[in-house]
């Protein structure tokens, strides 16, 4: 198996409008970057023509969830079905730079997981997210010792066998990338994060952030 080689998995739920776009242009960073890999995508119970749009895609592996069981959800049944130890999330929605994917996977060699930090130039980030969010990620700080400036970033590459570990504590919503973190750092793995710029999604963002 090569060391570049690499499951990248995407949650789907309603993005009928961005989910051509975003898995045509990581198949162009892949080739262009020749890394042995696979497309995981999971369908989590659109309501919307994801689903069909997705079907007529080749080269990815297309895994659906009946109903909506949420993002760590389907995290998780893209993680029980990868075949590479490197394992890569991303969204559907556009946002996150997928050009930076080769440059994570390069670093991942050094540490058990590199986190696409949204803390780089061209961040266009909801001001009402960020509160929250900064709360939060002072409050991680606090309980763990550590400086995190991004506590749940969704652009990252991992250890599948470390992140494996902790399956059973994953929560089946947003919170999952919140979980992983605090699971690595308090078991002493090492967390490299890169800064990343960070796009207005397209269409209306799942996330409640009270």
């Amino acid at each position: 198996m090569s060391d570049k080689s690499l499951s990248i998995i995407i949650p789907v739920y309603n993005e009928a409008k961005c989910i051509a776009k975003t898995v045509n242009t990581l198949k162009s960073v892949l080739l262009d970057s020749d890394i042995e890999h696979e497309i995981i995508i999971i369908d989590d119970g659109s309501t919307d023509k994801s689903g069909l749009i997705i079907e007529e895609m080749t080269g990815v592996i297309l895994l659906k969830h009946p109903t909506n069981k949420g993002y760590g959800a389907s995290i998780k049944t893209g993680l029980s079905r990868s075949k590479y130890e490197n394992i890569c999330i991303t969204d559907a929605d556009g946002t996150y730079p997928l050009d930076k994917i080769p440059c994570l996977l390069e670093k991942i060699g050094d540490n058990d997981m590199v986190v696409g930090a949204r803390i780089g130039s061209g961040v266009d980030y909801s001001w009402i997210r960020s509160i929250p969010k900064f709360f939060l990620r002072h409050y991680v700080n606090f309980i763990t010792s550590s400086s995190v400036p991004d506590i749940n970033s969704g652009l990252r590459i991992f250890d599948k066998g470390k992140a494996k570990q902790f399956y059973k504590l994953y929560p089946d919503g947003f919170s999952l990338t919140t979980t992983i973190t605090i699971a690595f750092i308090t078991s002493g793995y090492t967390i490299l994060y890169e800064p990343i710029s960070y796009k207005k999604r397209v269409g209306k963002s799942k996330i409640q952030p009270i």
